[in-house]
């Protein structure tokens, strides 16, 4: 084996000898071990390769030892605290031993505590330990410092009074802190010490350092916030913003502010490096302040506009906006346009038309005399059309020429038109235009009668319970009362009824009797009420500008029959009632909208208490060839269908009924045809009830909206049941009515 082989293998020894200890090898402490190790390369040869190697170990000894060396340069223990060794091994306390603990080294044991004596310049006095430094003699006190022969204290050469104290100077002094806390107390001692971050003043009393704070102080670098503690600002990071403490870290430069992360940027956009203030704007060239004083356009000087010019305007060279074609005020018109008077461009249009409104103020042209505008800009006579020329008011056509009926001083006979002046009552007889007989004023005539109209449009008595007016008798008889079967007086059936469309002549009337108001607003003149006419011309173009009452008087749908009972042309009143009538003949038989027909009285046109008709005028008056009926107390069935209830009619009880009709005669004097207006006042509740009740799905437009409509643009205008406060709708609507044959009642 080499010699390198020999010192790996005695390393290795060594090692596992200190870690398997004696059981590897038997020797004795202190010795040499002998240690066998296999030196096998791990080689397939079966020869014995072992090698004995001898290392010097040294196998430490501690048995019965708690301290001391181990014999090998280690040590088997360390004592306790001023414990020493012995040369056995044992520890042991040389000194005082105090509840278990060994004191150090001339330390005694006082209240079960080690306590070290001081008597160090003390000849006498405690210890400090419970023991003595030594005792006076020949009966000498023992001072406060330990020293024999002063009551309190010795100094120098004597003794000190109670409360002073001794000097270097060996002189005795007396400490003053009356009224301080602190500073010196005059023999080189201390009054007392200050808190933390307080001094001591010159009065010798504590004041704070830095900050006062409340009761406290503040330490250096800290400050006194509002709720009276001690804050240290912290701007770590910060440029700007609060330091913590309610202070500032510092501020921004002119046109920065403090972001969340305590940063100044810029308060707008920035520009750039740079940061625009709120007069500003950002160019490509830096910041820039817009030059707009005293301009309405034009460039700013910033690359931008001081502002836009309207319409047919443009930006002059004084940088005010010029009207390039019409100044009309604070517009601009076009260059087809006026300016109105009252402000505002206007394009005029007379377009179709032949006259009227052009839209701005002006005139699409004047019609002849005679001749009216329609709406929609076209001539037509105002009073009645013959042949190629337009009649005067109150002149007729009669064979085709314009003839003024003249009946002055008639009450009967040819009105040189080929008309009547009137027919003379029972009795009389028509002499040179004059009745002649028992003729005279019209007289309530009630005699031998207990009910029923008086033939002046009064009454003639009310029916007790139970009983009923007999029509043909005017008696009152018991049971319930019978619808009439005859109707003698002149028949007609009316072929138009329209809404009127606004609140002017010949589309309503007066009907609360106030020549002051009318109705809807800007959209009538004297007088007249037709609020119900403003909501169907908001619904108009949503019907498609539909006549829906029209329609149905056309199809047969709805159709209303009048009887004049014995018409008077001198003023006397007479009856004219209105019922629901139903056609003898198909249209296809007989066409109701211009031939004369016969008809049958729909029973639903009597009030079933009296049998007396919904509809009547007792007040109907001639004069001309005009007729007027109707007032507060009477009555007319509204009806209403497909503009507001889809296509199933409704008809709406209205008061204030009033009629004013223009009659055509023949040559005969007989009524021909009659056109006028009838004016009523709806209850608005009622009408929105039908609108409410009506199925959605039957409805032209979404009811929501309707009822919209209808609080919006339909205001009550008139208090028909006299409460002081208007509760119902006027409403005006154009009748046409030619002759007509009332055979009966219908089923």
């Amino acid at each position: 084996m080499s010699k390198r082989t020999r010192a790996c293998s005695a390393a290795v020894a060594a090692i596992l000898i200190g870690v398997l200890g004696a059981g590897v090898c038997g020797c004795g402490a202190g010795g040499k071990a002998v240690l066998t190790v296999d030196g096998s390369s791990g080689s397939d040869s079966a020869a014995d390769t072992s090698t004995e190697a001898v290392a010097d170990v040294c196998l430490p000894s501690c048995s019965g030892k708690a301290c001391g060396p181990d014999g090998c340069g280690g040590s088997c223990g360390e004592c306790a605290l001023n414990e020493e060794c012995s040369a056995d091994g044992a520890c042991g306390c040389p000194n005082a031993v105090c509840k278990g603990i060994c004191c150090g080294a001339g330390a005694a044991c006082s209240f079960d505590l080690c306590c070290m004596p001081e008597c160090d310049g003390r000849e006498c006095g405690s210890d400090g330990c419970g023991g003595s430094c030594g005792d006076c003699v020949d009966g000498q006190p023992c001072g406060q410092d330990g020293k024999c022969g002063c009551e309190h204290i010795s100094c120098g050469a004597g003794c000190c009074e109670a409360g002073e104290v001794c000097l270097d100077s060996g002189e005795c002094c007396l400490p003053d802190c009356e009224g301080k806390a602190c500073g010196d107390d005059g023999c080189g001692g201390s009054c007392g010490q200050c808190g933390d971050a307080e001094v001591c003043g010159e009065d010798g009393q504590c004041a704070c350092e830095f900050v006062q704070c409340d009761d406290s102080c503040c330490a250096e670098g800290l400050v006194c916030v509002e709720d009276e503690v001690c804050c240290k600002p912290d701007c770590t990071d910060k440029v700007c913003g609060d330091d913590g403490c309610g202070g500032s870290c510092g501020d921004c430069p002119k046109n920065h502010l403090c972001g969340e992360d305590f940063q100044c940027k810029c308060a707008s956009d920035a520009c750039g490096e740079a940061c625009c203030g709120e007069s500003e704007v950002c160019t490509p060239v830096g910041c820039c302040v817009p030059q707009c004083e005293g301009k309405a356009c034009g460039d700013d000087a910033c690359g931008q506009t001081c502002g836009v010019c309207g319409e047919f305007a443009k930006c002059g060279e004084d940088f005010a906006c010029h009207c390039e074609f019409i100044d009309c005020g604070p517009a601009c018109c076009a260059a087809d346009e006026i300016c109105l008077k009252g402000g505002g461009c206007c394009k005029p249009d007379c377009t179709g038309k032949e006259c009227g409104d052009d839209g701005c103020g002006g005139s699409c042209g004047t019609c002849a005399a005679l001749e009216l505008c329609s709406p929609a800009g076209a001539c037509s006579c105002q009073f009645k059309e013959c042949g190629a020329a337009c009649c005067k008011s109150g002149e007729v056509c009669a064979g085709d020429k314009c003839c003024q009926p003249s009946c002055v001083g008639k009450e009967c006979g040819d009105d040189g038109c080929g008309g009547g002046c009137g027919t003379c009552d029972a009795g009389c007889s028509c002499g040179s235009g004059l009745c002649i007989g028992s003729c005279g004023p019209c007289v309530a005539s009630c005699a031998g009668k207990q009910c029923g109209y008086d033939g002046c449009g009064g009454s003639c008595g009310q029916c007790a319970a139970g009983k009923s007016c007999d029509p043909k008798t005017w008696q009152c008889v018991s049971g319930a009362c019978k619808f009439p079967t005859a109707f003698p007086g002149e028949g007609f059936k009316i072929v138009m009824m329209k809404m009127g469309k606004d609140g002017n002549a010949g589309e309503a009337l007066d009907i609360d009797d106030n020549p002051a108001t009318c109705a809807p607003a800007g959209m009538c003149s004297g007088g007249r009420d037709n609020q119900f006419g403003a909501l169907m011309k908001s619904l108009a173009p949503a019907l498609g500008g539909a006549e829906p009452i029209q329609a149905a008087v056309e199809s047969g749908d709805i159709m209303f029959l009048m009887e004049l009972v014995s018409p008077k042309s001198d003023g006397t009143p007479f009856l004219g009632n209105m019922y629901r009538g139903i056609a003898v003949k198909p249209k296809d038989q007989c066409d109701f909208q211009t031939a004369v027909c016969d008809y049958l009285v729909d029973p639903e046109s009597f009030v079933p208490e009296t049998c007396l008709p919904i509809t009547a005028f007792d007040n109907v008056q001639m004069s001309g060839n005009v007729i007027t009926a109707g007032g507060p107390e009477y009555k007319f069935s509204f009806p209403m269908i497909l503009a507001l209830t889809g296509n199933q009619e409704v008809t709406i009880p209205a008061t204030h009924a009033k009629l004013v009709a223009e009659l055509t005669f023949d040559g005969s004097g007989k009524i021909v045809e009659l056109n006028g207006v009838i004016g009523c006042a709806v209850p608005k509740a009622e009408i929105k009830k039908i609108i409410e009740d009506t199925p959605a799905e039957a409805l032209p437009l979404d009811k929501n909206l309707i009822l919209q409509l209808l609080d919006i643009v339909v205001k009550a205008d008139v208090d028909a049941n006299g409460d002081g406060v208007k509760e119902s709708v006027s409403a005006g609507m154009k009748i046409k009515a030619i002759r007509g044959n009332i055979k009966g009642l219908g089923n």
